[in-house]
């Protein structure tokens, strides 16, 4: 019998979110992290709508969200005048219509008091040696001031970085590229006249300049490998950042103390697979890509909240080990489409050659004025659009406009008591069943499965008398939609034996 059902390897943001849903499962595990402490440096700084969906009713988010800058806006401009706007209050059916803007040193110290005060203690300065992997368990030998320690586990996530051992131990390759551009980054006390509440990005065929306002400093990022002034700069001092502010943007502002300072280049790079046996990778450890859009730190968190409670359901036999199958199935495919997104956004912002930078400054003000462009570019980096589909665990048939492996929406049930949806999924560990205009004989019937189920499945129905609901979900006849714990839709449809046979593969 091993140690622990569970070993995380790695306790930033990725794996405090892998051990926070872990915890609420009630699964034991055991935490690592080779660092002695939580960063205290800023690091990635913006949340978006789908994290903080993942953190409802969540008791760390409300310190958040106090302490963050909620952003509602995001704007990109040449030097003299705006190409773009992007108005995240645009974004729908969810309770968070806006970019919180928070350092990373602030989200890890949340996550830690948090995991602290339910007697979760990370074991720090341990680093990873090696992995054995057996067919029941896998064997961690790790280095700790006090000397090695052997470890087993039923299961092994790497949440350790893009220098990942357990990627390494695990032999999956880490393919791509690295883009050649060179980047500064400063953390200052910063004014400017521009919108408040605001991100704003300066395009330059010298390079980008961006700004990211939070509650005490400004964060600003200058790409300087093309720009014959500055790529040879090693330090971004203020006299330096200040003239390329001058340079790149029309902004009258005042530069003052840099609280910290920086600089990287971009990796693009995905692993093969998120999975071997029963070594699972997650965040960068799994993906690393441009900055472009903040997606880095979120796609790994959610990469943790997709995996967590698939790691209990087959730990607390609910489910058989192949629903473990579906999370590299389904997070690969999310983590190569931020990869080629991200990818895509940096290589338009950085374009150099006069008749294309033209051309991207025509066409940009024309479409991003138009709602369809909003929603599908809101949608991707909110990441409140993003699927899983086709999976194995996902069945059914779209039934317009929902189709199985697509995020529910939330919306407002019932409006004179102010309850979402997503109140009342995030406070269950279960799939939850949502029945649309059902007869007696088909509420008997489902009722029959649910307590057949009780472990795993909750149900409501719903009729005429909804009215705020059905606007959201516009079932016009018998219908029932089965909704994961991680708000994603599992089955759609509207014949009970072939859910009962779906119910009968995926549960014991």
């Amino acid at each position: 019998m091993a140690d622990y059902p569970v070993l995380i390897v790695g306790a930033g943001p990725t794996g405090m979110e892998l051990a926070a849903e872990l915890h609420r499962y009630g699964i034991n595990f055991l935490i690592i992290d080779k660092r002695p402490n939580c960063v205290t440096t800023s690091n990635a700084c913006a949340i978006h709508a789908r994290t903080m969906e993942c953190w409802h009713e969540r008791p760390w988010l409300s310190s958040l969200l106090e302490h963050g800058l909620k952003i509602k806006s995001a704007s990109i401009n040449e030097k003299k005048c705006r190409l773009a706007r992007l108005d995240f209050e645009q974004v729908q059916h969810t309770q968070y219509d806006f970019v919180l803007s928070v350092p990373q040193s602030h989200t890890e110290a949340v996550l830690d008091r948090y995991l602290t005060s339910v007697g979760v203690q990370i074991k720090r300065n341990a680093t990873l040696l090696e992995l054995s992997a057996k067919e029941d368990n896998v064997t961690a030998r790790i280095a700790t001031p006090e000397g090695e320690l052997s470890v087993s586990a039923d299961w092994v996530v790497g949440c350790d970085g893009y220098h990942s051992t357990v990627r390494e131990q695990a032999g999956i390759a880490f393919e791509g590229t690295d883009i050649e551009e060179r980047f500064l980054l400063i953390d200052a006390d910063f004014a400017a006249d521009y919108e408040p509440n605001a991100f704003h990005l300066y395009l330059s065929p010298k390079g980008i300049s961006a700004f990211f306002p939070m509650q005490e400093s400004t964060r600003i990022i200058v790409g300087v490998g093309h720009d014959p002034d500055f790529k040879n700069v090693k330090e971004p001092t203020l006299e330096v950042m200040s003239e390329i502010i001058k340079q790149r943007t029309s902004l009258q502002f005042t530069l003052n103390a840099i609280r910290w300072q920086s600089h990287f280049w971009i990796h693009e790079r995905l692993a093969q697979q998120f999975s071997v046996g029963r070594i699972f990778l997650a965040g960068d450890a799994a993906h690393v890509h441009s900055p472009a859009g903040g997606q880095g730190m979120n796609t790994g968190i959610q990469d943790a909240y997709n995996l967590a409670w698939k790691l209990a359901y087959v730990i607390n036999r609910k489910s058989p080990v192949s629903l473990l199958d579906s999370y590299g199935a389904e997070r690969h495919s999310i983590a190569q489409q931020v990869v080629e997104m991200t990818s895509k956004m940096i290589r338009v912002a950085n374009m150099r050659m006069p008749f294309l930078v033209a051309i991207r400054n025509f066409i940009m003000p024309l479409f991003s004025g138009r709602q369809l462009f909003q929603k599908i570019l809101l949608g991707r980096m909110s990441e409140l659009s993003l699927h899983y589909h086709p999976s194995h665990i996902i069945k059914g048939r779209t039934i317009a406009p929902f189709s199985p492996g697509f995020r529910a929406l939330d919306t407002l049930i019932t409006e004179g008591q102010n309850i979402y949806l997503y109140d009342i999924l995030k406070r269950s560990q279960q799939y939850y069943l949502l029945v649309f205009h059902a007869d007696d004989e088909n509420k008997n019937r489902l009722t029959s499965l649910q307590n057949k189920y009780s472990d795993v499945l909750s149900i409501s129905f719903y009729d005429l008398s909804h009215t705020k609901l059905l606007e959201t979900y516009p079932f016009k006849q018998f219908t029932f939609c089965l909704i994961r714990p991680d708000q994603y839709i599992a089955y759609l449809g509207d014949q009970i034996n072939e859910f009962e046979n779906y119910l009968q593969s995926q549960f014991f």
